[in-house]
């Protein structure tokens, strides 16, 4: 496990059974990516739709976003979250870090 700190910055990298996440956390915003084996994607998929809902879908990726607040991103076999903090947008915040703590365990 590999753990940087910085002045404003948390970052932390897992290898996980061959499963690479990648947290960012920073006064700023928050980023998730995770790679894992493809044949947990459908239970991502149904973790994900459980916190969001349907999604929408681009030429390779599942998606779930609200007016550019967040971005959560599903590929066969990764996911990535994006989030751009502020003041009034902590609820959602943490629903998101709650998001990405289910998407790991699932994954382990």
């Amino acid at each position: 496990t590999l753990v940087m700190f910085s002045f404003l910055v948390f970052a932390q990298e897992k290898n996980l059974n061959n499963n690479a996440i990648h947290v960012t956390d920073t006064s700023e915003s928050y980023s998730y990516k995770a790679n894992f084996n493809s044949n947990k994607t459908t239970t991502i998929r149904q973790i994900i739709s459980d916190h969001f809902g349907e999604t929408k879908s681009n030429d390779t990726d599942l998606l779930w976003n609200w007016n550019g607040s967040y971005e959560v991103s599903l590929r066969e076999g990764g996911v990535a979250i994006s989030f751009g903090k502020s003041k009034d947008n902590n609820d959602l915040y943490q629903k998101l870090k709650k998001l990405a703590e289910r998407i790991t365990s699932a994954i382990k």
